[in-house]
């Protein structure tokens, strides 16, 4: 069968979904034939078929990835391939690897794609250290210089005596890509094949090393560090990618890190028993090691509160989190690798009693969420939090909310099975902020519970289809505004149109 995929399915805490319905369908037939260059079948030739790619396609044991080998006459089929954007690598022995960009499959007919394969030609070389040490288990990349669809990419390691060597590559001329952990990666551009000779010298990152010490000074011997950015125009830093590293019994607290690039940074340093802290910035260039960067962990602040029923009843099990007081819970931001605050993301939930205590808090300005799965979302911001204090919020009151329910029904009036309906705050209270997205069931049902009073937009969109901007249709098209009050139900209901 075809692949299939549904995308943006969100599951509220407490929530159960029935209903969604995937179906499907007979796939697309790709099939072809593997030569060479004189037009003879070549036997034996691997095909890997994936979603597009910017390098090859390796098989790596991905249920989305699909194997095929030529057979004596180089012909070689997929009998079932769903509609998308796909790449294709191509390999045989003698012969220089070929990967097929942008393979659109679309529609039910079948597709044929002939491969033809160039005899392999060979780079070699050695990848060094700036003192001449070869450095072993290098990555080094080949990649064809060339507009086709039809290119050539390929990845080889060094070996113990730093060298590598390509010898499935077609010929023609090439971009060398080296990458070895502790040094920049480098780029050697316009390498022809044949050249067997190439040196390639490589430039160490930089080096930070320092300590984390505890109020006291005292070394700590287990935690966390990482690299942040300082965001231009701001107090704010940003967490860097791939940066974070975990010391465990360390007896004078000791790190070392190696800095993704040069400019400058700051390291932050985090335990189960302090709030994250911070060093002082400072500036590091491409070779050098700097030693002597502090970071001395703080106890942070605390936040404690109440959450209570409209009858002044406490809550149990409410799960309270904190966020940066800018952060906001919708799908651009959750895509963001990172955030330009230093706000401490924590989550507590409420005791028998309805209170909570969050412990280890970054001096930052907060927004602190609170759900239950019987109560509509309440966010307070602007909580400001102060090292070595406590700040006690006002109780914290949930309301049941409303409820609104109905039927997406689709151009020939039936209900529409995993339409997407959205729910979005237009206006109200200060400390609330609502961004509701669901799916209906098979009948075309959607129900959205404990809604906070308020005014919303409201609308629906259609699964996914072929039209890339059907959904952005749909959602101009149904629009609607609804306003809500607390304990009462509403019904919207849907009709989309072609």
């Amino acid at each position: 069968l075809g692949r299939k995929e549904e995308g943006n399915i969100q599951i509220a805490e407490g929530e159960a979904r029935e209903g969604l319905v995937i179906t499907l369908g007979d796939g697309v037939r790709l099939y072809g034939r593997v030569i060479d260059s004189s037009g003879n079948p070549i036997s034996g030739a691997s095909l890997l078929l994936g979603m597009a790619s910017l390098g090859s396609i390796s098989d790596d044991g991905s249920p989305d990835v699909l194997s095929s080998t030529s057979s004596a006459d180089g012909s070689y089929e997929f009998g079932s391939v769903g509609n998308g954007n796909y790449s294709m690598t191509v390999q045989a022995e003698g012969f220089g690897r070929v990967t097929i960009q942008q393979m659109n499959i679309t529609g039910q007919a079948a597709v044929q794609r002939d491969v033809t394969l160039d005899v392999a030609y060979m780079i070699g070389g050695s990848v060094l250290s700036e003192e001449g040490r070869p450095l072993a288990k290098a990555t080094v990349q080949a990649f064809s210089m060339t507009n086709r669809a039809e290119t050539t990419r390929s990845t080889v390691e060094t070996n113990a005596a730093g060298e590598f060597l390509f010898d499935d590559v077609s010929q023609g001329v090439y971009t060398l890509m080296f990458i070895a952990e502790g040094y920049k990666n480098e780029r050697e551009p316009r390498v022809e094949t044949g050249e067997m000779g190439l040196n390639k010298t490589m430039t160490p990152l930089p080096q930070i090393r320092g300590r984390v010490v505890d109020g006291l000074g005292e070394p700590v011997p287990n935690f966390t560090v990482l690299l942040r950015n300082p965001v231009q125009g701001t107090e704010t830093t940003m967490a860097m990618p791939d940066t974070a590293k975990n010391v465990k019994d360390s007896k004078d607290g000791s790190f070392a890190l190696s800095c993704p690039n040069h400019g400058t940074f700051v390291v932050e340093a985090k335990d189960d028993k302090h709030a994250p802290s911070f060093s002082e910035p400072f500036e590091i260039v491409y070779g050098q090691e700097l030693t002597g960067v502090v970071v001395q962990l703080s106890e942070g602040g605390i936040l404690r509160g109440r959450v209570v029923d409209a009858t002044g009843q406490g809550i149990r099990g409410a799960r309270i989190k904190t966020h940066d007081t800018e952060y906001s819970d919708d799908p651009f931001w959750r895509s963001l690798p990172a955030f330009p605050s230093e706000a401490t993301e924590k989550e507590v939930r409420t005791n028998a009693s309805g209170d909570f205590e969050i412990t280890g808090l970054s001096a930052a300005t907060y927004q602190v969420d609170v759900r239950h799965a019987k109560f509509a979302q309440t966010i307070k911001t602007g909580v400001v939090v102060v090292d070595g204090d406590m700040v006690e919020l006002p109780e914290i009151q949930l309301a049941a909310g409303a409820t609104i329910s109905g039927t997406v029904h689709g151009p020939s009036g039936a209900g529409l099975s995993g339409a997407m309906v959205q729910l979005q705050l237009e206006g109200g209270a200060e400390d609330v902020q609502v961004n509701l997205t669901t799916r209906t069931d098979a009948q075309g049902r959607y129900t959205f519970n404990h809604v906070p009073s308020g005014s919303y937009h409201i609308h629906a969109q259609r699964r996914g289809a072929d039209n890339p901007f059907q959904g952005s249709l749909d959602l101009q098209k149904t629009k609607k505004r609804i306003s809500v009050s607390e304990g009462d139900s509403y019904v919207q209901e849907f009709n989309i149109s072609n």
